[in-house]
Order: structure tokens, then C-alpha cells, then sequence
């Protein structure tokens, strides 16, 4: 029975619980999955602690690893392969959503097709490549349909529901004027429209709110988004690893493409 070491921040966050059982699918009973996940404790991170020498092959998923680690741990000559994280200049295979396809459909909804000028960004988590790529990219896409970027306002969600909410109710006390909100990921997006409707504000004639990302917490609430199938991410990086440790050699990236779902929320 093969062994793969899956290596991740909080495996019961939607986001990894996704992925995992995509893995999960794959594996099925010929493999021992032993999970390695990091961050249960926010306030006392857990060092990488899986043997790798009792593996055979390792899933990273996202920024829980240092580059530097990685890099070592690759150099030790075990298969693996990294999921939603890309390391330039190695020859590491990666699978990864596809953040410019997905913020360029947002943007352009949002901008042309709704009509919205004023915009608030929610970023994720920065020290993640994701959240940095796609705040990178609401910038981009302000630019690209004639809005300056410095014009927009920009909450630090940092990934966390609770977080957004509250910037939002601290936006709302404001009186700051917005009439469209996109948050770089879902769960964000779905604490942020909660909180508008509980204070009755008109989603979306006032505010149209978008989000990156999906689940089923954005289809109940009917946000709008642009998706990916975490599953599928899942089911790709297992394959891939599968073939390495059965001799294939795979490197650079496997891209997963969004698409725009919209839903009540604009």
C-alpha cells in the first residue's frame, strides 16, 4: 500500500476539506493517507513533522510550506507535488486555479456589466501567493477599465469571515460611500452580504457584492462568484503524484480554469 503525506494549514477549513477529498477520491483504498495539518492551533503553528522517509510521495497544499522547505524536501527525491502554490525556476509539477482567468471575469462583470465605479477589495490572507496574486489583480482590472486603483478601498480580511464582517460593519458606520464589493475569497463574501441584508442594504440596486471562489455557504445565500472545482484540484494532484511515484515524470503547471456564476447578489 503506497503512503502520501498530505501536508496543509487547517484540513477542516472548506477550502482544504475539498481538496482532500478529491485526493481521497483518487487514492481510494490502495493508499494510506497521513495528514500533516499545521495550523488546528492560530496561535502556536505546528512545524512540518511527517518522516518522509516512510512516504511515498508528499501533497502540499497552498502556502504552508516555506520555498525553502520545499525545496529541500524535493531535493531528498521524494514525488510530489504542490497544489494552489507555484514555485518559479523548480521543477516541482503544481495545480493550481487559475486566479488571472477568474479576476479578469469578475472585473469585467463588475465594471461593465453591473456598472459599478466605487469599489471596496476584501483581501485575503497576504502571506498566501493566492491573496497577493489576486489583490494584484483587482488592481489590474481597475486599470484596465479606466478606474484608478488608489480610488478603491481596500478592508484586510485576512481570510477570515469574522475579520470581514466586522470591516464591514466599521464601513457601513462610516458612511463611506461603495457600490460594489469583491472579496478574494467566498467565505469572506458570504459574511460580507449577510451583513449587508441584515442591515438592509439593497443587494444588489445599491450594492452588487462577487466574491472568488464557491461553496455551498455562496449558492445558500446566492452570491456571485467565479469558481473553481475544488474536488477536481483535489483529483488532478493525486493523479499527477500517483504518476510520479510510479516512475512518470511530470513538471510546470496544471491551470484550472473559473467560470462566472452569478447569482442574486448582483
Amino acid at each position: 500500500m503506497k503512503r502520501i503525506g498530505i501536508v496543509t494549514t487547517e484540513q477542516y477549513k472548506p477550502f482544504q476539506m475539498q481538496i482532500i477529498e478529491g485526493i481521497q477520491a483518487v487514492t481510494g483504498q490502495e493508499c494510506e493517507l497521513v495528514i500533516d495539518s499545521l495550523g488546528e492551533d492560530p496561535t502556536m503553528r505546528k512545524d512540518f513533522s511527517l518522516d518522509t522517509r516512510l512516504l511515498d510521495g508528499l501533497i502540499v497544499i497552498a502556502d504552508v510550506l516555506a520555498d525553502d522547505t520545499i525545496l529541500s524536501l524535493h531535493a531528498e527525491g521524494i514525488p510530489m507535488t504542490l497544489v494552489s502554490h507555484l514555485l518559479d525556476d523548480a521543477r516541482i509539477p503544481s495545480v493550481i486555479q487559475n486566479n488571472i482567468d477568474g479576476m479578469t471575469q469578475l472585473m469585467n462583470y463588475m465594471i461593465a456589466d453591473c456598472q459599478r465605479r466605487n469599489l471596496v477589495f476584501i483581501q485575503g490572507n497576504l502571506a498566501q501567493g493566492d491573496s497577493r496574486e489576486r489583490l494584484s489583480l483587482f488592481q489590474a482590472g481597475m486599470m484596465r477599465h479606466d478606474l484608478s486603483p488608489d480610488d478603491a478601498l481596500y478592508i484586510e480580511g485576512n481570510g477570515d469571515p469574522v475579520i470581514a464582517g466586522n470591516a464591514i460593519l466599521e464601513l457601513l458606520d462610516s458612511d463611506t460611500s461603495f457600490d460594489g464589493i469583491v472579496a478574494s475569497d467566498y467565505l469572506m463574501g458570504c459574511a460580507v452580504l449577510d451583513i449587508l441584508r441584515f442591515y438592509n442594504v439593497r443587494i444588489p440596486r445599491d450594492v452588487s457584492v462577487m466574491a472568488f471562489g464557491d461553496g455551498t455557504e455562496a449558492i445558500e445565500l446566492g452570491l456571485t462568484v467565479v469558481g473553481v472545482n475544488l474536488i477536481d484540484l483535489g483529483q488532478r494532484s493525486a493523479r499527477q503524484l500517483l504518476g510520479q511515484i510510479d516512475g512518470i515524470r511530470f513538471s510546470g503547471v496544471t491551470w484550472l480554469n473559473t467560470e462566472l456564476i452569478v447569482r442574486d447578489s448582483s
